[in-house]
């Protein structure tokens, strides 16, 4: 996690340090185009190249997977598994991640009050004002307070103007300051201070946010100004309106409220005064800028296309042996994490499941019986930055290849159990928490106990790996449970290893009957659709 947000930093970092060089070299052109410029590169802190990336991988991989069925593999029911608590075990500390977690929740708790106070204070203000008589596009109210003209709010937005304002200016000027609070609105200035807002707030600890703030800030102003005097107003005027208006009130005090006293006056009034032309986009600028912010968008989608398409195949390197009892110790598991695949132990039934993303419990492999019998270990690096979704489809390459596997899905009607409210009534305990993961699982002579907190949901998720048949859920129960289902075993059962799927130990329906029946549930036979994967052709692997 850290690792995406110092990238998405540094690439929005290096993204607007190229809109600054392109601000600098459209230096001469119309302020709006370079206030887009900043917008663009203030919405870029919002939208991270990894998630364009990743569409660009979802759209590559050629054999999109099913959804993965919950509660297989590295973590049964989705949990860590736990044989008890043993005693003395470390109490955990506070870590760095935690601490700059909660320093950068206090800045935006501080930025939000600060701001919802200013802008309270000005809801307060527009409450308070009385309408006005006044031809303009939106509406206008007076108000007593000392407060510069301005347009508040942004879906419904209205003019703010101090109460006199009109007798203490003339009626150039006066036009001059409404001409500029239009433009302005025509502009949706507010809309757009109000997501950099955002994105201040999210990324306050960056000063690259507060500089790209202060750039929006003066080419907003700098817009509305061209547009006042590209309205046939009189330069000195207007002018003279602005140097009034900070004489005579107060600048609002949230960038997403626009003013007409913002940005650095005496540049401003320089600009005003001298009249210096600007110019527009011509014809190949335009189609360059559109090709370049095309490029933002395309190229990291590319990246992820290439990516899939590049390691969404094959491995870089890949072992498969056949696992040799006595050769190391019994850990059966499969590991998939930062573009490694490790596999110890493991049927080609089970790989296949998790290749393909299936419960092995909920679901059938149609085969020659070694599938079950013959064990393997793999072995396989991919490139970095594989996706664990990249890593089934690369096995499924690899089992093509190696065990020459060819296979279709199908569905039929085959036994399962349906879980059931006992005829005596249920004796959960119902909690009032979300589901909790973890589980706990004790062995007690020849019983194992199984501790959760869940919805019967995700319980059911987990009794096909005990009774070894699909479970469909009848009970009806919707609520959030805490209780420990009890079973008999065999005597020489051994206790499942964490984080293992929990094989060898299935009981019968009568023992596990028996053990839910403590919960008011039971356990009924039935027929029901399950999916299968019929396998057409499979051999035995070839040597590395």
């Amino acid at each position: 996690m850290l690792r995406e947000l110092l990238n998405h930093l540094w690439q929005s970092t290096a993204f607007a340090s190229v809109a600054a060089v392109l601000a600098l070299v459209l230096h001469r052109h119309h302020a709006r185009t370079r206030h887009s410029i900043w917008i663009t590169a203030s919405l870029k802190f919002l939208l991270p190249f990894t998630l364009l990336t990743a569409l660009g991988t979802q759209v590559g991989s050629h054999a999109p997977l099913p959804p993965i069925a919950p509660g297989y593999v590295a973590a049964q029911f989705d949990a860590i598994v736990e044989w008890g608590r043993p005693p003395g075990l470390p109490v955990q500390t506070i870590s760095l991640p935690t601490i700059a977690l909660a320093l950068w929740l206090a800045g935006i708790l501080i930025l939000a009050v600060r701001w919802s106070a200013a802008w309270l204070r000005l809801r307060a203000v527009v409450r308070a004002s009385r309408p006005m008589s006044l031809p303009f596009a939106i509406p206008v109210r007076s108000t007593s307070a000392a407060i510069e003209p301005g347009v508040f709010g942004i879906f419904h937005p209205v003019l703010l103007l101090p109460s006199g304002i009109a007798d203490r200016l003339s009626p150039s000027q006066f036009q001059a300051i409404l001409a500029h609070e239009l433009a302005h609105l025509r502009r949706r200035d507010n809309l757009w201070s109000t997501l950099h807002m955002l994105v201040e707030g999210l990324f306050w600890f960056h000063p690259l946010v507060w500089w790209i703030g202060a750039r929006l800030a003066d080419e907003r102003e700098r817009a509305c100004d061209e547009a006042v005097l590209g309205g046939g107003n009189h330069a000195e005027a207007y002018a003279e309106s602005i140097l009034a208006a900070c004489k005579l009130y107060i600048e609002s005090p949230l960038p997403c409220v626009s003013g007409v006293t913002g940005a650095d006056l005496k540049k401003r009034i320089g600009r005003i005064m001298t009249g210096r032309l600007t110019r527009g986009l011509t014809g190949p600028t335009k189609i360059a800028i559109a090709a370049a912010a095309v490029s933002v968008i395309l190229l990291p989608i590319a990246a992820g296309l290439i990516r899939a398409q590049s390691s969404g195949a094959n491995f870089e390197v890949a072992s498969v042996k056949p696992f040799k009892p006595g050769s190391a110790p019994e850990n059966r598991i499969i590991l998939a994490a930062h573009g490694t695949l490790a596999v110890h132990q493991k049927s080609l039934h089970e790989l296949i499941a998790w290749a393909y993303g299936i419960e092995p419990y909920n679901a059938d492999i149609e085969g020659p019986g070694w599938i079950d019998s013959d064990e393997y270990e793999i072995s396989a690096k991919a490139p970095a930055g594989t996706t664990n979704q990249q890593l089934r489809l690369m096995l499924r390459t690899l089992l093509a290849d190696r065990f020459h596997l060819s296979i279709h899905r199908k569905t039929e009607a085959r036994p399962r159990y349906s879980l059931t409210v006992a005829r005596s009534g249920s004796r959960l305990d119902a909690v009032q928490q979300e589901p909790v993961r973890p589980i706990r699982i004790d062995k007690d002579g020849n019983f194992l106990s199984f501790g959760f907190t869940s919805t019967i949901a995700r319980f059911v998720e987990f009794l096909p790996a005990v009774v070894d048949l699909p479970v469909g859920d009848a009970t009806g129960l919707t609520g959030v449970y805490a209780f420990t289902l009890k079973v008999e075993v065999h005597p020489e059962t051994q206790m499942p290893q964490v984080g293992v799927p929990f094989d060898g130990f299935h009981v019968s329906h009568a023992a596990a009957n028996a053990g839910l029946e403590r919960l008011g549930l039971q356990l009924v036979g039935s027929r029901g659709p399950v999916e299968i994967l019929a396998i057409d052709h499979v051999e035995r692997p070839t040597k590395d």
